[in-house]
């Protein structure tokens, strides 16, 4: 090939990036966002399994998040906050005249719902505390369905 030729070839690739640049979209997105306040480690200190009961805990942390009866007719109440924040990019290139776009986007998003979850016995003492991400405390504590036996 000839110097002109590359030259051209250039001239053509540049042309079809910057077209392609000024009639693409691309968007860059930030987040942050806090739901509810964590409880403080001193009020979960105060709560000591065997000594504090029901009222104690709800005078303390005030009303649950969340509650279900325990397998063995004790009680879990939930205190659950949530922070989230992530980053997001998004790139929509055009592909057609007639409006059709190719379209990617990427979310870095770290959403948990952590918090505290207090057992109380049926008597209404507390027995344990335990922190952590609420689905997986809540889920290792329900009893699971007996599975049947195929003979």
């Amino acid at each position: 090939m000839r110097e002109g030729n590359h030259q051209r070839i250039r001239a053509g690739l540049g042309f079809a990036l910057a077209s392609l640049g000024a009639s693409s979209c691309v968007q860059l997105g930030l987040s942050r966002d806090t739901q509810l306040e964590p409880v403080s480690a001193q009020q979960l200190a105060a709560l000591r399994p065997g000594e504090a009961d029901l009222r104690e805990a709800l005078e303390r942390l005030g009303p649950p998040l969340l509650a279900w009866e325990l397998p063995d007719h004790g009680v879990a109440l939930a205190w659950g906050w949530s922070r989230t924040g992530g980053w997001q990019v998004m790139v929509s290139i055009p592909i057609t005249d007639q409006g059709g776009a190719l379209s990617a986007d990427y979310a870095s998003e770290d959403s948990n719902l952590r918090g505290a979850v207090l057992f109380f016995d049926r008597d209404w003492q507390l027995t344990t505390v335990r922190q952590g991400r609420l689905r997986e405390l809540r889920d290792a504590s329900r009893p699971r369905p007996d599975t049947p036996v195929d003979d």
